[in-house]
């Protein structure tokens, strides 16, 4: 074709081009029995009376919000998101649920498996921990930097961390979590059970099993449980290889969190709550209490690590001032009030993720605050449905194909 031939016609208007509708996903009903559980699932299908209440629910409506799944290459579909809905559909007494399939990869079906279930609230520490690891894996495979174990450069540095970034905590967050997949599963359990705190666990996650194994021993022969200083000293003596049946029994025996029968407990013990949210009693011992199970909720000393001590201690007396309120009701903000025992509730749910993002809005803030308690105590009751919005909109990303 000669150029004078390959010039555009006069009058007549260049057709554009037709780009390629995007093909919609279509929900279809699959059979239960060809519905597999996603392989390493971190997530357990609890039997609890949520799942009753979800049975009971797909029974009456159905499942209102579609599965999702991947092609199997021996046959049938992968679960992806939906495990629990499936047990409801089992109990329900059905025998197909409405799934979306969608033909992708292991590594970009563990990011979403994973992003679908970190929105729930009630996740074990064990099941946190192995989703991450899951997730990193598969982001370390497809070609980011996810070396998780490499030592802090900067705190912009660890921010840009993906695992992090996307759960919404920083990289330690991520790392302390993975390190807890290296608990022997009876260590682990202790753990999801809130016998062993997490900030003692990250360290004893650096024993090796045999040194794991005689921990248990020493738990069940001596009835107690061990203390952050206590795992500080174990994780030394293991790394310097003077771990043993010998000193681990002559750790401080003053600091052991003895187990003390029902009878031998006084009205403010705490050891027999996870919740420092209790009718305050009289006296300092009872503030002293609650303030150490705050400390241990947040994690108090790990958070040291990466933020201003006396900044963190600001909080932690504002969670205790709550968790002593004994009026009917607390302000919040400039106006609204809320009853004493929701906004207790919603501060018993404050994690140290919850605690990272209030430390990292406060660097960020450029505007003056006048009141300072006022927007802190604002912006820790703001912090766990901030959170969980933010898991929200990261699953919808996710189920939706977004970039």
């Amino acid at each position: 074709m000669t150029e004078k031939t390959a010039q555009k016609e006069p009058g007549k208007k260049p057709v554009p081009s037709k780009k390629p509708k995007p093909q919609q996903e279509v929900v279809v009903q699959i059979p239960l029995s060809e519905l597999h559980p996603f392989p390493d699932h971190p997530f357990q299908v609890r039997e609890d009376a949520a799942m009753q209440e979800t049975a009971e629910s797909v029974k009456e409506y159905g499942v209102l919000v579609p599965a999702l799944a991947r092609p199997r290459e021996d046959g049938g579909y992968e679960l992806i998101a939906g495990h629990r809905r499936k047990h409801a559909c089992e109990l329900a007494g059905l025998t197909t649920m409405p799934v979306i399939v969608r033909d992708i990869d292991r590594d970009a079906a563990t990011i979403i498996m994973v992003d679908s279930n970190l929105q729930r609230e009630n996740i074990l520490p064990s099941e946190r921990a192995k989703a991450y690891k899951m997730k990193m894996e598969a982001i370390k495979r497809q070609g980011a930097r996810t070396d998780l174990t490499s030592p802090k450069i900067s705190a912009k540095f660890r921010s840009d961390d993906e695992v992090g970034q996307d759960a919404g905590v920083s990289g330690d967050t991520i790392r302390n979590y993975i390190a807890l997949t290296q608990l022997v599963p009876e260590l682990q359990q202790m753990v999801d059970e809130k016998k062993i705190a997490l900030s003692p666990a990250y360290l004893l996650a650096a024993l090796t099993p045999k040194e794991q194994g005689l921990l248990l021993e020493t738990i069940d022969s001596e009835q107690t449980n061990p203390s952050l200083s206590q795992a500080q000293r174990m994780k030394k003596l293991s790394q310097s290889g003077e771990l043993n049946e010998d000193t681990m029994l002559s750790i401080n025996p003053a600091q052991l969190n003895t187990k003390k029968s029902n009878t031998q407990k006084s009205n403010t013990d705490l050891s027999s709550t996870h919740s420092f949210f209790l009718p305050a009693a009289d006296g300092m011992t009872d503030g002293l209490e609650k303030k150490a199970k705050i400390r241990e909720q947040i994690e108090y000393d790990i958070l040291c690590q990466q933020y201003d001590r006396m900044q963190l201690d600001e909080l932690v007396e504002i969670m205790l001032e709550v968790a002593m309120n004994r009026s009917p009701t607390v302000k919040i903000g400039r106006d609204a009030e809320y009853p004493t025992g929701f906004v207790q509730q919603r501060f018993e749910k404050i994690t140290s993720m919850h605690i990272e993002k209030v430390m990292d809005g406060i660097r960020e803030n450029t505007t003056r605050v006048w009141n300072t308690k006022a927007y802190l105590m604002a912006v820790l009751f703001n912090s766990v449905s901030t959170i969980d919005n933010h898991y929200a909109m990261l699953v919808n990303h996710d189920f939706h194909g977004g970039p």
